[in-house]
């Protein structure tokens, strides 16, 4: 049963003094629980920015991990430029409403930390499933992609085979210059096949003399 408020009467018996009407002021109750109300709200809301702003999301089960493996795993995720951080299962299904992420929401069980990247998945990908070789303990539970693509376990594993951004970038830039390289060659033959012909003609020109 909750406390009633709490209010002051507008004459001190104490003192004989009449004192100016006040208003009820609710029970310390009922004003930790508006305390604890508006932090959830504020927790919910910084979550939802968090959300809102990477383009990636996976979650992992880190139950069972020392605070030294999970010191470890937060600085490999920084290094990959990752928002790595454990939640709340309620405020972080409260937060996902209406985003692409929602579609994890049935993830949410259990001890869950979300990683959260707006750059490269794979890389974010291969420090989590390489962690998780070398520590038994971290379980990957699920991730979504840009677009609403989500993954199982091991779909998150086989992203993290693939190269990374910076590796397909020099791939692509590879096979662009190769055919350019030989379209040159192909290209400058007719002249150096010319500069021959006439380097020939010269000299017997000058044989003849």
């Amino acid at each position: 049963m909750s406390s009633p408020s709490i209010c002051l009467p507008p004459w001190d018996p104490a003192s004989g003094w009449t004192r100016a009407p006040s208003r009820c002021r609710p029970p310390p109750e009922r004003e930790d629980k508006d305390v604890n109300r508006t932090e959830k709200q504020e927790q919910v809301s910084d979550l939802r920015a968090r959300f809102e702003g990477a383009k990636s999301c996976f979650l992992v089960d880190f139950k069972g991990l020392t605070v030294t493996q999970d010191t470890e795993l937060r600085n490999k995720l920084r290094d990959v430029s990752v928002d790595y951080r454990v939640v709340k299962n309620r405020l972080a299904k409260l937060a996902l409403e209406d985003t692409d992420l929602a579609l994890l929401d049935d993830h949410f069980v259990g001890p869950t930390a979300v990683a959260l990247t707006a750059e490269d998945p794979a890389a974010v990908a291969k420090v989590l499933v390489d962690f998780a070789k070398d520590h038994k303990a971290l379980e990957i539970k699920a991730g979504v992609l840009e677009g609403g693509t989500t993954l199982t376990s091991e779909q998150v594993k086989a992203l993290s085979e693939l190269p990374s951004l910076p590796q397909l970038h020099a791939q692509l830039v590879g096979l662009l210059q190769g055919p350019a390289r030989q379209l040159a060659t192909v290209l400058a033959e007719p002249g150096r096949q010319l500069a021959r012909l006439l380097d020939a003609r010269r000299k017997s020109l000058e044989e003849s003399v």
